[in-house]
């Protein structure tokens, strides 16, 4: 048992973090502090209950159906985006400047879908749905690797899966590839790429999303897969040959920076679209980070 470590991580490179992040470190419980409100807020405005009797359509009730769907996906995704922070800070905080550019991706990812969908509430229902497509083809490449797992499951319980698979599937959109004339298969919920995600976005809100797809999108792509650029930026030229850095502090700098960034485009966000009223206090935050 004295042979076990007291924590998990690089002592060393926490310290020099903690140095040199000082003011962010000072301005983090605050931007958390502030999370912590918008999503309270959003939850109690979420599960009010209407006051009064009003006759509505049927059009109107699945337009306010279609409205809350949307609202509650987007403040998941939201919540996402916050975690996907702490884990990249963990990483940043140990001198782990790769790992926390992968987290960078998944935060934009999410920030991106969140407010797509916020613009276009109809595009909820096809991103839950497409839950049941998503388990369908992970249960049967297990089934494949392990026909027995067939067994964990009642009979009951296998018809119901498939046949939600199959329904889900039998509402994604598909298309008509215009060299083969083929049918193209859809892995995605939607055939909107997230650059283009991003860039009607902007259109609509006055922000530029698009303008950070490179760095918080591809190049934490070419870095997550197997990628010969991806390599290249773990390697560095020295006059005995390359060297494999294990250790990337710079980077875990700007991912700090850049994680700071979104997300505090996330909480001017968040703010807005659910109508929160907590200008002042977003606005407060936004205005430390050039000090930071």
């Amino acid at each position: 048992m004295s042979d076990l470590p007291i924590g998990v991580g690089d002592r060393e490179a926490q310290k020099r973090f903690i140095a040199s992040h000082e003011a962010f470190l000072r301005e983090f419980p605050e931007i958390r502090t502030l999370f912590d409100r918008v999503f309270t807020l959003t939850l109690e405005h979420y599960n009010e209950v209407p006051t009064g009797e009003q006759e509505t359509t049927e059009a109107q009730k699945a337009a306010e159906t279609e409205l809350r769907l949307a609202q509650i996906v987007v403040y998941s995704l939201a919540r996402t985006a916050f975690d996907d922070f702490g884990d990249l800070l963990l990483l940043a905080g140990n001198g782990r400047g790769i790992g926390a550019r992968k987290n960078l991706r998944g935060m934009y990812e999410h920030i991106v879908t969140a407010a797509f969908i916020a613009q276009n509430p109809a595009e909820a229902t096809p991103f839950v749905e497409h839950a049941e497509v998503e388990k369908g083809k992970i249960w049967h490449r297990m089934v494949e690797a392990n026909p027995d797992l067939t067994n964990e499951l009642t009979p009951e319980e296998t018809q119901d899966l498939e046949r939600r698979y199959r329904q889900a599937q039998s509402k994604v959109k598909s298309e008509i590839c215009k060299k083969c004339s083929q049918p193209v298969t859809q892995e995605a919920w939607t055939r909107v790429a997230l650059d283009t995600m991003a860039a009607k976005v902007d259109t609509g809100a006055g922000t530029d999303l698009l303008k950070l797809y490179a760095s918080c999108y591809l190049v934490p792509t070419f870095q997550s897969h197997p990628t010969a650029f991806g390599l290249q930026l773990r390697l560095e030229k020295t006059d005995t040959g390359l060297v494999y850095n294990e250790l990337s502090e710079e980077t875990a700098h700007e991912m700090v920076v850049r994680g700071h960034d979104l997300i505090l485009r996330l909480l001017t966000f968040l703010n807005d679209y659910f109508q929160l009223g907590l200008d002042a206090e977003v606005k407060a935050r936004s205005e430390m980070f050039p000090k930071v």
